[in-house]
């Protein structure tokens, strides 16, 4: 089929030109996804380091608020006796972050763990004060200390801390960050700095809030703000707009060559996609005139009472030779060829045919019908399964939709049909819970009534395996939604009676029956639970 394609020119230009589209799209999606990782790795870094930073100002503070407390200076000696000059040099030495220690009189260093420090330096006058009586001064030079400075001193009850602010923040930032530690309330004032902060950027955090993150947009810096254990002061850490835009830079030098790579495979897709397309499209709408389409229904279990109270119904394709296709292999076909539409009304018609027999037996049984990510899009569906309940004369909640998560990330209005479906009283399901990749994200978006356990989960419940708690989690999670839960792909006794125990309503599986053609599953809603 491909060689076909290359002697006709309409693929070639067709392939050519869907290369160059493709490509050109391709460019500005991989910068932005290099932009989007470059962002959220600065601010996973400024996080983990404005933690780390609040750590290290916690420990400060309380190594110096009980040494404070045992020295309990303002009702000792005055002077710089022996005894208190080796404590302030013990004291040093275990605070790592500790440059000297020192005593304050009358904001005079009357003595101090460094020798050379001791020597009556007036402290400047203008100094902050935190509300536990901490004061401190900041950028603080000091010609005797070692680095001269600037240093951040802080004193309670005449014993002093000086701190190296520069070489403190540079273990956990880097270079190029910008730092702050200011008091939650106003004005704010600053104890510690790194770096020229604007004032603006000095504010409360949100009610509730131990952390914020945002991009300034003036300068575009990031900007993280971190509450401290007590909740009295805040971290802020900034990293520069430029600095951003250099990693961007650096991380997007081959993008056009990847875009070109992308691009040369969306034409050799082309090529081999685009002869095909009117063949599949008869092959698939023969099935469907023909009557090789057809469904199984996979028992649904009250695990409570073991009764079969509904069916899940599933798509299948029969094949000349005898054998069946799944809905994995045609599905994104239908969708591709934009035949969705007519798969689902041929479930629609097989359920209006097959079903009636059953509900004379069982008035109250449940059906299940999947619906993809392009129904979705449309009111379609709704129209669709709300006929079908009429015909059939369901009551509310005995016909149930079940979505993916994938196909509610792919639908751009999957919200306002859900609300139609569950407004014309069709019940919603999520199937394959916790696969996809914003899950709890869906919670409170969507409205719904049953949460499908996937099998992975199932069958790791109760072992050892790393995910083997995610199936309890998702039942609680149930619980407190106020939702059904139904587990999938049980497969043992033991796996159903476990789940039982957990409160989950229903569940569906190999143990309890495959998939199956409608005359034995009306023989199977007369017999017992199990397969």
């Amino acid at each position: 089929m491909p060689q076909l394609a290359f002697k006709r020119p309409v693929p070639l230009i067709v392939a050519g030109l869907a290369g160059l589209l493709i490509g050109m799209l391709a460019y500005p999606l991989l910068l932005n996804q290099v932009r989007t990782r470059v962002i959220d790795e600065q601010f996973a870094h400024l996080s983990d380091a404005t933690a780390a930073a609040t750590r290290m100002t916690a420990t400060v503070h309380q190594a110096l608020s009980a040494l404070a407390s045992e020295l309990d200076l303002p009702a000792s000696p005055p002077g710089c006796p022996k005894e208190l000059q080796d404590r302030l040099q013990a004291f040093q030495l275990r605070t790592p972050s500790a440059e000297a220690a020192f005593r304050i009189e009358d904001n005079r260093l009357t003595c101090a763990s460094l020798p050379s420090l001791g020597d009556n330096t007036l402290l400047p006058a203008h100094h902050s004060q935190r509300s536990d009586g901490t004061r401190l001064w900041y950028r603080l030079q000091l010609q005797q200390a070692p680095q001269g400075g600037p240093y951040t001193l802080l004193e309670r009850q005449q014993l002093g801390m000086m701190l190296d602010p520069d070489e403190q923040f540079s273990r956990f930032f880097g270079g190029d960050v910008r730092v702050a530690v200011y008091e939650n309330s106003p004005p704010f004032p600053t104890s510690l700095t790194v770096g020229q902060i604007p004032a603006p950027w000095l504010q409360r955090l949100p009610p509730g809030s131990r952390e914020q993150r945002l991009q300034d947009r003036q300068s575009g810096d990031l900007l993280v703000r971190r509450l401290s254990t007590s909740g009295q002061t805040v971290i802020l850490a900034s990293r520069s707009a430029a600095s951003l835009q250099a990693q961007i830079a650096n991380g997007s030098h081959y993008l056009w060559s990847q875009a070109l790579l992308i691009g040369l495979a969306g034409a050799i897709l082309t090529l081999l996609v685009y002869p095909r397309q009117s063949s599949s499209r008869r092959v698939l709408e023969r099935a469907l005139h023909s009557g090789q389409m057809f469904l199984l229904y996979q028992p649904v279990v009250d695990l409570q009472s073991g009764q079969c109270i509904g069916a899940e119904a599933l798509m299948r394709w029969r094949q000349q030779d005898g054998s069946t296709l799944g809905p994995d292999v045609f599905i994104p076909l239908a969708e591709q060829l934009q035949l969705s539409d007519r798969i689902s009304d041929c479930a629609c018609q097989i359920i209006a045919r097959e079903l009636p027999a059953l509900l004379q037996r069982v008035p109250d049984f449940h059906i299940s019908v999947n619906v993809s990510a392009q129904e979705l899009n449309t009111f379609a569906i709704v129209q669709r399964l709300v006929e079908l309940r009429q015909r059939l004369r369901l009551q509310p909640s005995q016909l149930i939709a079940e979505l993916t998560e994938s196909s509610l990330a792919e639908a751009e209005r999957a919200l306002p049909v859900i609300r139609q479906l569950r407004a014309n009283g069709i019940s919603v399901a999520i199937d394959d819970f916790g696969t996809g990749y914003c899950s709890l994200s869906y919670l409170a978006t969507y409205p719904f009534d049953i949460l499908k356990i996937d099998k992975s989960f199932v069958s790791a419940s109760g072992t050892d395996s790393i995910i083997g708690p995610i199936a309890e989690h998702i039942v609680t999670l149930s619980k407190s939604l106020a939702v059904s839960a139904l587990a999938e792909g049980i497969e043992t006794a033991e796996q159903a009676e476990n789940f039982r125990r957990q409160g989950v309503a229903l569940a569906q599986g190999y143990y309890f029956g495959a998939p199956m053609p409608m005359a034995q599953l009306l023989e199977r809603v007369q017999g017992p639970a199990q397969s």
